[in-house]
């Protein structure tokens, strides 16, 4: 963790003061992160995005899995086939919609 303010943290690009002035009107590194988490926007990264829909991908077919019979064999879909289906459909999951909806 550190009390500075980057401009580009994955490059470690720190804001110089006088960029702090202009755009929060002051240099306090505690007041512009309380700015920052009142108004801004969380950021997530690549990781922990592609983890997220993963999950999902697999909580839906979980539930597809159980709710759902395969009318020729009379056995349910397996969690592999409903992601194999959701993929060549190419099914967007919505990041922000809850999974049941």
């Amino acid at each position: 963790q550190t009390d500075r303010i980057f401009t580009n943290v994955s490059k470690g690009e720190f804001a110089s003061s006088d960029l702090l002035l202009k755009c929060f009107e002051t240099t306090d590194p505690e007041g512009i992160a309380k700015m920052i988490l009142a108004k801004g926007q969380v950021q997530i990264s690549d990781l922990e995005r592609s983890q997220k829909y993963e999950s999902m991908q697999r909580e839906i077919a979980t539930q597809i899995s159980q709710q759902c019979v395969n009318p020729a064999t009379s056995y349910p879909y397996t969690v592999a086939q409903i992601r194999q289906a959701m993929r060549e459909a190419n099914y967007i999951i919505h990041p922000t919609r809850s999974v049941k909806r």
